[in-house]
C-alpha cells in the first residue's frame, strides 16, 4: 500500500486522477489574473492572450522536456530488456510527470520570444506573469498530495504533528508535509507580490524577480525536507534536480545584476555581500543534504540551512532592487 494513494474523481464509469484536474483548474485561475491585470504592463488584449497562449504552451513544453531529460532511461526504455521505446512517451502524460523549473523556464522564454515578435520589452511582460505563476506554483504544490506525492520524513517530536507542518500517511505514521509547506510559501509570495504592485512604483523586471528570488531559496531548504519520488539524477541519486536548479538561477540573477552594475559604471562590489550570501546558502543546504557525513545534529544542520537560505533571500532582494533602481534610467 502506498503511503498515500493517488487520489481520483470518478465521473459516470470514467475515473480521472484529481491532480491532473487542479492543475488544469490552477492553470485557469491563473490565466483569468493575468489577462485581468494585462492592462497595467502595457499588454493590449491581442498582446496579452497572444503571449497567454504562447507562455502555456512553452510552459507545458519545457516542463515536461526537463522532466524527460533527467528520466530518460526510466521514460524511454523499457524496465525488462532495455528496448527504446521511442519518443512517443514524451508526449503520454500519464507516464511520469513534469518539472516545475522547466515550467517556469518555459514562461521566461515564452515572454522573450513574444518580446522578438512585438519589439518591446521582456521585463513588463515578465512582470505581469509574475503574480499569476505564484498562484499557479501555490495550486499546483497543495494539490500534489493528491498523486500521492510531497512528503518528507518522519516527524518524531509529537508538538509537531499537525497539519499543514505535517500529515498522517495511510500506516498511521506522521510525516513532514512538504507540500503544503511550498504552497504556503508560494501563497505568502503572491500576497507579497499583490502588496508590492499596491506601494511605490517599482522598476519594470523587479516583480518577476520578487517572485523567482523567494520562490528559489525557499526550494533550496523544501526541497531537501522531500522523501518521495522528487527528480533526481539518474547517475546520481543524491542530486535533487529541484535544488540545483534553483541554486542555479539564483546564480544567474546575481551574475546578471553584478554585470548591468559593470556596464553603468557603479562599482561590482556592492554585489560582494549577495556573492558571500549565496556562498554561505550553498553550503548550509550541502550540510544539511549529507546531514549523515557530518557530526552534528540533523535539526542544526536543517535550521542553520533555513536561516542562510532565508538571509540569501532577503539580501538578493535587496540588491535586486537597488540595482534596477540606479539602473533604471540609463
Amino acid at each position: 500500500m502506498d503511503l498515500f494513494p493517488v487520489v481520483t474523481i470518478t465521473l459516470g464509469s470514467l475515473s480521472v486522477p484529481a491532480y491532473p484536474v487542479a492543475l488544469i483548474l490552477g492553470v485557469l485561475v491563473a490565466s483569468a489574473i493575468f489577462l485581468a491585470s494585462a492592462d497595467r504592463f502595457s499588454l493590449k488584449p491581442p498582446q496579452a492572450r497572444r503571449l497567454l497562449l504562447l507562455g502555456i504552451v512553452s510552459g507545458l513544453l519545457f516542463a515536461r522536456l526537463v522532466y524527460s531529460l533527467v528520466r530518460y532511461e526510466y521514460l524511454f526504455f523499457d524496465a525488462m530488456d532495455g528496448r527504446f521505446l521511442g519518443l512517443g512517451p514524451f508526449f503520454d502524460l500519464r507516464e511520469g510527470g513534469l518539472s516545475l523549473f522547466g515550467m517556469l523556464f518555459g514562461v521566461w522564454f515564452a515572454a522573450v520570444v513574444d518580446t522578438r515578435f512585438a519589439r518591446g520589452k521582456a521585463a513588463p511582460r515578465l512582470d505581469a506573469f509574475a503574480l499569476p505563476l505564484a498562484v499557479l506554483v501555490a495550486v499546483a504544490r497543495f494539490a500534489e498530495i493528491l498523486s500521492g506525492q510531497g512528503y518528507g520524513g518522519a516527524v518524531e517530536t509529537a508538538w509537531l504533528r499537525f497539519f499543514p507542518l505535517s500529515i498522517q500517511d495511510a500506516y498511521g505514521d506522521w510525516l513532514t508535509a512538504v507540500f503544503a509547506l511550498e504552497g504556503l510559501v508560494a501563497l505568502a509570495i503572491a500576497v507579497y507580490l499583490v502588496y508590492s504592485q499596491r506601494t511605490v512604483k517599482r522598476p519594470e523586471g523587479s516583480l518577476y524577480l520578487r517572485l523567482m528570488v523567494p520562490l528559489c531559496a525557499a526550494q533550496i531548504f523544501l526541497e531537501s525536507l522531500r522523501r518521495d519520488d522528487y527528480l533526481r539524477l539518474e547517475g546520481n541519486g543524491f542530486v535533487r534536480v529541484s535544488q540545483v536548479l534553483a541554486l542555479a538561477f539564483l546564480v544567474v540573477v546575481t551574475a546578471w545584476l553584478t554585470w548591468r552594475l559593470v556596464k553603468t559604471g557603479r562599482p561590482w562590489r556592492r554585489s560582494i555581500t549577495s556573492w558571500l550570501a549565496m556562498l554561505v546558502a550553498a553550503g548550509a543546504a550541502l550540510a544539511a543534504e549529507f546531514y549523515e557525513k557530518l557530526p552534528l545534529s540533523i535539526p542544526l544542520l536543517y535550521t542553520v540551512s533555513a536561516l542562510a537560505q532565508g538571509v540569501l533571500m532577503a539580501v538578493l532582494l535587496r540588491f535586486v532592487q537597488h540595482v534596477l533602481q540606479e539602473t533604471a534610467n540609463t
